[in-house]
């Protein structure tokens, strides 16, 4: 069974922010915290396993007694080597609420704001926090979080979802009988971890996903390049002869990723962020090219018989699709 995502504006704006935030460089006053939790259960044995020998390993038999399950909230730092797991009994909304109190209280009591990076479970709201505390605690927790929410269906783009797939590998691949051991053994898990600096290695960036989901066929107007420059490299393909109007495009289409690659080297002013600084240096230099390109495509439209929809920035950021077609000459639409 597969969760399948609704892609719309909605979609894009929630997985564009979370991106930006993982961009970011890191800082302690405005740390990244990602939040999930992750149910097990609590097995015992109704035989005594047999040891591991000289030559042989642990043998367990195939029959198991069910001692209920318990739950794991996990915290991780997407910019730090730093993780913690809080284990109880169940996942409601006040557990929430308590675990958002231990963030800003214990964890990071010097931060001015903690970005949490969050899925849309019903119990990860802030009116959780005014069911499990008085409203002015409540509103002391929330005035120092910032909830930024993963697209619906789409959890895997919480880092948070991969450091929990490397707790069930390496500490809940086994039987656990009790609460008690289950919390000792996630306790020395999340030592050797964050003693090890170990960090997850995110990969999956603003651009790369806007270039992948257009050539899934996404055909939302927040898609910048990608699905663009794609009809015109099919456009090449197809032609008879090499070069003319695709090959002369594709050339733009090199100056914009050359302007983002740029972006992402350039350094930040004094109190800009990183992903402030990657904005203001696309709009600054990518306009130019974006420009030029329209003025392009508007002096050969008469010599063709259709134009590819042209996805462009405003300078004030704002995504304007320009999607013209011309007839031909027998006066049909193109297909």
């Amino acid at each position: 069974m597969w969760c399948i995502p609704k892609i719309d504006a909605e979609y894009v704006a929630r997985m564009e922010d979370v991106l930006d935030l993982y961009a970011e460089a890191a800082d302690p006053a405005r740390p990244v915290v990602c939040f999930d939790e992750s149910p097990t259960q609590l097995i015992g044995e109704v035989r005594r396993p047999i040891p591991a020998e000289l030559g042989g390993p642990e043998r367990y038999d195939c029959e198991y007694r069910r001692n209920g399950t318990a739950n794991l909230f996990v915290f991780l730092d997407a910019h730090r080597c730093w993780r913690k797991v809080k284990v109880t009994e169940r996942r409601t909304a006040e557990d929430f609420a308590h675990c958002m109190r231990d963030l800003i209280d214990v964890h990071h009591p010097e931060a001015a704001c903690i970005r949490v990076v969050l899925d849309n479970l019903s119990t990860h709201t802030s009116a959780a926090l005014y069911q499990a505390f008085p409203a002015a605690e409540a509103r002391r927790i929330l005035r120092r979080l910032e909830f930024h929410y993963t697209p619906k269906h789409v959890s895997w783009l919480n880092m948070v979802e991969i450091e929990i797939g490397v707790l069930r590998g390496q500490c809940l691949n086994r039987r656990i009988e009790s609460r008690d051991r289950l919390v000792a053994e996630v306790a020395a898990w999340e030592h050797r971890r964050n003693a090890s600096a170990a960090r997850i290695n995110w990969m999956f960036s603003t651009e790369q996903a806007r270039v992948k989901l257009a050539h899934a066929g996404g055909r939302n107007p927040f898609w910048v390049h990608g699905d663009s420059r794609r009809r015109f490299v099919d456009a090449l393909k197809a032609g008879k002869k090499a070069g003319g109007p695709p090959e002369q495009a594709l050339r733009f289409f090199e100056q914009l990723y050359r302007v983002e690659r740029q972006a992402r080297d350039e350094t930040p002013d004094k109190d800009e962020t990183q992903a402030d600084c990657v904005r203001r240096f696309r709009q600054k230099h990518s306009i130019l090219v974006l420009n030029a390109l329209k003025e392009w495509l508007d002096g050969i439209a008469p010599q063709q018989a259709w134009r590819s929809r042209l996805l462009y920035s405003e300078p004030v950021g704002i995504s304007d699709a320009l999607h013209r077609r011309r007839q031909n000459a027998d006066g049909q639409q193109p297909s």
